[in-house]
């Protein structure tokens, strides 16, 4: 290390060697810590001016390959110089020790723009109408900020970095249902709250008297994994007469950096997924109207990076944007960056996850305003033409005292299972989108092109 210092020393002027010397002093701790644990070395704050000026492009990229791995290289192909600069200057960014929130409703309060004795409750459901394209964009970040506003309220864990950051773990329990709007044809994702991941659809149409009539229900195919007990039941989210288990299991059927983020077709979405039922034979369009729908509701809910393109899109509907190359790692290796980010946060030091761009806790939260909880249990979501199941169930369950040897951390966990097994019933005055939630003002993502994130080099 000495010898690598020494040399970068000498190609240095007097005026930038002291806060060069730092900074090789940070590269050296990735070097030698590829957990990237919490950094104790405080770097000194930067001027007006990019802190790695100085650096030669060719020193940039000796400087990137040392601390990645010979196989992971391609991870920077097509990069422009500048993004490549602003990706090590953050990489080299220390994050404060993370401080868990002990009073949770307190701190959520604050957040939800709530009064001090203000019960913390987010309705389950919101209506984003796509009706008018032209007018789509403020709706879209107020749906949007609601489903983030319901998964804090629901959320038992919140990290704190200092005063400037922050971030929580996807709620304990609950079903979010996210309806989007147009002309009279409603279509709303079911999203699971534990996971942030969307296990299907409901359908209904607004009658002209404000009124709703529900049809199929449709649930993506769950892995066989899950269903350990052989029978079709146990592998069913969504409990309803009219369901409808789509043949595909809610992946992408293409990359998501291949995709046109046009919101018009948002609108010809659900139009064709109202209209599916069990007669219907699933085609290419139905994939994509399902890709396009996961791609801008509970991907850009959980990804800031992905929230600008989206947004972007609707801001000009006159031609499509697609999503950058780079972004695409960050969306589907999301449960492995969240293992990570869980493992860190825990005191493990955080496991870089091969193929993505973000490689320590800091990256990760400053893309993921929430990461999925470590832990998530079996549940379903009963229909109301399924209610006699939810409550035959219900007076079944009974609560389990605690056991001498469990932690109360375990016991409660236990609990939660056993509530989760049970399951959540749909509920009109929740579930129905009655209105949207009027907490925190809707804060408007800054365009791809004046973003100042590595991403948007």
């Amino acid at each position: 290390m000495e010898k690598v210092i020494s040399s970068w020393a000498t190609n240095c002027s007097s005026k930038t060697l002291w806060q060069g010397l730092w900074r090789q002093l940070a590269i050296a701790q990735l070097l030698l810590c590829p957990d990237h644990r919490f950094s104790s070395l405080k770097l000194p704050s930067k001027g007006p001016e990019m802190a790695y000026d100085h650096m030669s492009e060719e020193e940039i990229d000796f400087r990137l390959k040392q601390i990645t791995p010979d196989d992971e290289l391609d991870i920077f192909r097509g990069w422009s110089a500048t993004r490549k600069r602003k990706y090590f200057e953050d990489l080299m960014v220390p994050l404060p020790r993370p401080s868990e929130v002990l009073d949770l409703d307190s701190h959520k309060r604050k957040a939800l723009n709530l009064k001090k004795d203000a019960v913390v409750d987010v309705t389950d459901s919101c209506i984003f109408d796509v009706t008018y394209l032209e007018d789509i964009h403020e709706a879209y970040i107020e749906a949007i900020t609601h489903f983030q506003a319901w998964q804090l309220a629901g959320t038992d864990k919140i990290y704190t970095f200092g005063t400037e950051k922050s971030v929580f773990v996807t709620r304990s329990r609950g079903t979010f249902v996210f309806w989007i709007r147009h002309k009279t044809d409603d279509l709303g994702m079911v999203i699971d709250g534990q996971t942030g991941w969307a296990a299907g659809f409901l359908t209904r149409v607004v009658n002209s008297n404000g009124s709703y009539t529900y049809g199929t229900a449709l649930q993506f195919k769950r892995p066989e994994i899950e269903n350990k007990k052989k029978s079709s039941e146990d592998n069913v989210y969504i409990m309803s007469k009219q369901l409808v288990v789509l043949p595909v299991e809610g992946n992408y059927s293409k990359s998501v950096c291949d995709m046109d983020l046009d919101p018009s077709c948002l609108q010809q979405a659900v139009a064709l997924l109202r209209r599916l039922n069990a007669k219907s034979r699933f085609t290419w369009a139905h994939q994509k109207a399902c890709d396009v729908l996961i791609l801008f509701i509970p991907e850009a809910a959980k990804n800031r990076a992905i929230l600008q393109h989206t947004f972007d899109a609707m801001t000009s509907v006159n031609y499509a944007r697609r999503i950058p190359a780079c972004l695409g790692p960050t969306v589907v290796k999301f449960d492995k960056t969240c293992q990570s980010a869980n493992s860190c946060l825990d005191g493990h030091g955080y496991t870089i996850v091969k193929g993505s761009p973000i490689r320590n806790l800091c990256q990760c939260i400053n893309i993921h305003p929430f990461i999925k909880r470590k832990r998530s249990f079996a549940t379903r979501f009963f229909l109301l033409d399924s209610q006699d199941k939810y409550l035959k169930g219900r007076n079944k369950a009974k609560v389990s005292p605690r056991k001498r040897w469990e932690t109360v951390d375990d016991w409660s966990e236990r609990q939660r299972e056993r509530e989760l097994r049970n399951g959540t019933l749909f509920d009109d005055d929740r579930h129905s989108g009655p209105s949207n939630f009027k907490g925190p003002a809707a804060s408007f993502p800054s365009s791809p092109s004046e973003g100042k994130e590595w991403y948007n080099h």
